[in-house]
């Protein structure tokens, strides 16, 4: 019940802040895909593959959850989480294609 009250617009200070939020999020976002591909260049093909499982597992987990309870609906509580995870998507398949071009073992 709280998740759903904050959610809804019934907090005055996330509704006051939305852009402050966003912009969390998308700074957040971009920090998080910097150091993902930052790792996946430093580790060998086997760190590159749990790189890429995590990421792609994690992201379709969260839109899958998101869905579950919110449906396609873009005004409900998992919203702002969709954000984020188109990048996560493509940052986890290009961490795959890494892993899969690696020579190391």
């Amino acid at each position: 019940m709280g998740f759903d009250f904050v959610t809804r617009g019934e907090v005055s200070f996330i509704s006051d802040h939305y852009e402050v939020f966003l912009l969390a999020i998308v700074a957040g976002a971009a920090l998080l895909l910097i150091s993902l591909i930052g790792w996946a260049v430093v580790l060998g093909k086997t760190g590159r593959s749990r790189i890429a499982f995590f990421t792609l597992s994690l992201s379709i987990a969260v839109i899958l959850i998101g869905y579950a309870i919110g449906g396609t609906n873009v005004h409900g509580p998992f919203y702002l989480f969709l954000l984020p995870m188109a990048p996560l998507l493509i940052v986890g398949i290009i961490v795959a294609i890494m892993a899969a071009n690696s020579r190391e073992a």
